[in-house]
C-alpha cells in the first residue's frame, strides 16, 4: 500500500482541480460506456476510477454518469471533487440513489468563522452555522461538523458494503495542512490508494473567473443592469421631446410619442444589458428558475432575515433540505431542460440555489411556520421522476423535456403554495 509520504508527493496542493470518479464493482464494460469517457483509467481489486477536469466535465455531468452506472449495475460509485483551495466535495451513489452529498472546508480554520444565521458562502456547509454558538471557537466548530459528516459518511459507505469506523472518519476531516483536505486518506480507508496517482491529472489553466458565487460583481452588475435601462430612458425622452418640439408637433402627441421611444429605448437597453449582462442567464441556471412556475408563492413574509435579499435558504432548511437542489439540478440535465453552457456554470455545485419559491418554503419550515409534510411528498416525487429519466437514458428512450419541466411544476407546486 501506498504511504501518506508517498501520498503527499503524488499530490501537488497548489492548483488541484479536478472530479475523481470511483466505482465498485459492476463490469469493465459498463464503465467504459457509462463513466469513462476519458482514457485515464485505473483499477484496484474491485474499484474502477477515472479523473475527469471540471473545466470540461460539470458536476451535474459526472453524477449523472455515476447514477447511471450505478443503477444500471446495482452496485455503488462516489464522486469526489475538487474545484479551488478551500473545500471539496463528496457524493455517493448506490442503485441509481443519491445516499450523501456533502461539501467540506479545508482551509484556513480563520475562514470557517461561523456567521450564525445568514449564509454568506454558497458552498459553505450550512452545518458550520447551525453547531456555532457565541461560546463555541471555530475549531470545535470544525470538529462538530467533522463529527455529524463522518457519521453521515459513514452510513452511506456501509450502504456500498464498507466498514468504516466513524472515529476515522472524523479523523479525516478534521486534519489539516495536508493540502488535499484528506482526499488521500480517504481513499487508503475506501481501499483505494492507487488512485491517488490520478490526481496529479489537473489543471492547467487559471480558475475560471470571475467566481459564479461573486457577490461583488453580481451586485455591481444588477447596480448596472438596473440604472442603464433607466437613463436610456430619461436621455430618449429628453431627446425625443426637443426633436418632436422643433418639428411643432402638438405638445401631447410630442409629449405621448417621447414616451413611447423612451420606453423602447429602455427595454432595449435592458435586453442589451441582459445579454452583456451573461450573469442572467446565470441566475436563471443556479437558481433552477425553470422548475417553478413564475406565479409562485415566493412572496411569503418572514420577517426581517438577510438571508432573504440573497435569496438564499437558512442554514436548517439548506441542511435539511438541500437535496431537494440536487434533484432538480440531476432532472434539468438528464431531461435536457438545464445544462451548463459555460466554464463557470460548469464548475458549478447545487449548494444554496433556489428557485425562490421553494427556497421560502424551506424557510417557513425550518422556522416552523408550516408543516413539513408537503417537502417530504416533493421530494418523494422528484426522486421517483429522476429514477424514472435514469431508466430511460438506459433504455436510449426519447425525453420530452417541457413534458418534465411540467411534472416538476406539479410535483413542487403544493409544496410551494402552502398557505
Amino acid at each position: 500500500m501506498t504511504d501518506q509520504h508517498t501520498i503527499g508527493e503524488a499530490i501537488d496542493p497548489t492548483g488541484v482541480h479536478y472530479h475523481l470518479l470511483l466505482t465498485r464493482g459492476g463490469t469493465r464494460d459498463a464503465f467504459d460506456k457509462l463513466v469513462a469517457a476519458e482514457s485515464a483509467t485505473l483499477m484496484q481489486d474491485e474499484w474502477r476510477g477515472v479523473v475527469t477536469s471540471p473545466d470540461k466535465t460539470s458536476a451535474i455531468e459526472a453524477d449523472a454518469r455515476l447514477a447511471r452506472w450505478s443503477r444500471a449495475e446495482k452496485s455503488f460509485a462516489i464522486r469526489i471533487t475538487r474545484t479551488d483551495d478551500e473545500r471539496w466535495w463528496l457524493a455517493i451513489h448506490s442503485k441509481g440513489e443519491r445516499l450523501f452529498a456533502m461539501v467540506h472546508h479545508f482551509g484556513p480554520p480563520a475562514q470557517l468563522e461561523p456567521i450564525p444565521g445568514v449564509v454568506t458562502n454558497a458552498g459553505r456547509d450550512p452545518l458550520i452555522d447551525i453547531v456555532a454558538s457565541q461560546d463555541s471557537n471555530v475549531v470545535d466548530v470544525l470538529h462538530k461538523v467533522a463529527s455529524q459528516r463522518s457519521e453521515q459518511l459513514k452510513g452511506a459507505l456501509f450502504e456500498g458494503g464498507l466498514t468504516i469506523a466513524h472515529e476515522k472518519l472524523s479523523a479525516i476531516l478534521t486534519q489539516a495542512n495536508d493540502g488535499t483536505g484528506g482526499i488521500p486518506a480517504l481513499l487508503i480507508l475506501l481501499g483505494a490508494d492507487k488512485f491517488c496517482a490520478l490526481l496529479t491529472e489537473r489543471r492547467t489553466g487559471p480558475t475560471p473567473q470571475p467566481s459564479p458565487l461573486d457577490l461583488g460583481r453580481v451586485a455591481k452588475q444588477a447596480l448596472v443592469g438596473c440604472a442603464a435601462p433607466i437613463v436610456a430612458g430619461i436621455i430618449s425622452f429628453l431627446v425625443l421631446i426637443r426633436i418632436f418640439v422643433r418639428l411643432h408637433w402638438p405638445s401631447m402627441l410630442a409629449l405621448i410619442a417621447s414616451g413611447v421611444g423612451a420606453f423602447a429605448a429602455a427595454r432595449l437597453t435592458r435586453r442589451t444589458m441582459g445579454l452583456w449582462r451573461s450573469g442572467r442567464y446565470m441566475q436563471r441556471y443556479m437558481r433552477l428558475e425553470w422548475a417553478v412556475d413564475s406565479s409562485g408563492n415566493a412572496g411569503v413574509k418572514l420577517g426581517f432575515d438577510p438571508s432573504r435579499l440573497l435569496n438564499m435558504p437558512l442554514p436548517p432548511a439548506l441542511n435539511t433540505w438541500g437535496g431537494l437542489f440536487y434533484l432538480l439540478r440531476d432532472i434539468g440535465f438528464l431531461s435536457g431542460i438545464a445544462r451548463p453552457s459555460t466554464q463557470v456554470l460548469t464548475h458549478t455545485e447545487a449548494w444554496a440555489m433556489g428557485p425562490p419559491a421553494l427556497v421560502t418554503a424551506m424557510n417557513r419550515v425550518a422556522i416552523g411556520q408550516t408543516s413539513a409534510d408537503p417537502l417530504y411528498e416533493a421530494a418523494q416525487g422528484l426522486v421517483e421522476l429522476r429514477a424514472q429519466l435514469l431508466e430511460q437514458h438506459l433504455a436510449d428512450e426519447p425525453i420530452e423535456p417541457r413534458k418534465i419541466e411540467a411534472l416538476v411544476r406539479d410535483i413542487l407546486r403544493p409544496a410551494i403554495t402552502t398557505p
